[in-house]
């Protein structure tokens, strides 16, 4: 009989793997952030959706429309255009605006909003999460933990503590805010 897990439970990951560590903490993240009382604003993904299916969707005009090559060299040199125009525009958006975040949040009932960094150098075990305030402020607050406080040493997220010290790093910066 095997144990039956809930749907949103995080599944255990190979503690080895540092892409799948700072994956599974940085969506955790996101999903505490909430818990924690701040809105997550999809805005930003949401727009990187939107560029990514119209420049698919332009893309599949150019390869599957109804055209004959080699009298659509016009409108394959507009799709190929768009879908770099396209490309560049999306690295853009990771570049200047969504940089190092994983997690960009609305404004609370306070009228605060956040942005959490991460990260998790390669061979390191030392996960840094950073929050700042979403208005431009340059205040944060930084925690520097060792992922063995996060996870097990078979994989399993403890979602209580990562949410404790997410808690602490906003309750610092909002201390931040009234000095």
């Amino acid at each position: 009989m095997t144990e039956e897990r809930h749907p949103d439970a995080i599944p255990c990951i190979d503690v080895l793997e540092h892409v799948a560590v700072k994956r599974t903490l940085d969506d955790a993240l996101g999903r505490l952030v909430e818990v924690a009382g701040y809105p997550v604003d999809n805005s930003i993904s949401n727009l990187r959706l939107s560029i990514m299916t119209a420049a698919s969707a332009v893309a599949l005009y150019g390869q599957l429309g109804p055209h004959e090559f080699p009298d659509d060299k016009i409108i394959l040199t507009v799709c190929v255009s768009f879908y770099a125009v396209a490309s560049m525009a999306l690295q853009a958006l990771d570049f200047f605006v969504q940089k190092k975040y994983v997690v960009f949040t609305q404004p609370n009932e306070k009228k605060v909003a956040v942005k959490i960094a991460t990260n998790l150098d390669r061979g390191s075990d030392i996960y840094k999460i950073q929050v700042q305030f979403r208005n431009g402020d340059d205040s944060s607050s930084v925690s520097e933990e060792s992922v063995g406080r996060y996870l097990s040493k078979f994989g399993s997220l403890d979602e209580v503590a990562l949410l404790k010290d997410l808690q602490n790093l906003l309750v610092d910066l909002s201390t931040k805010k009234t000095n």
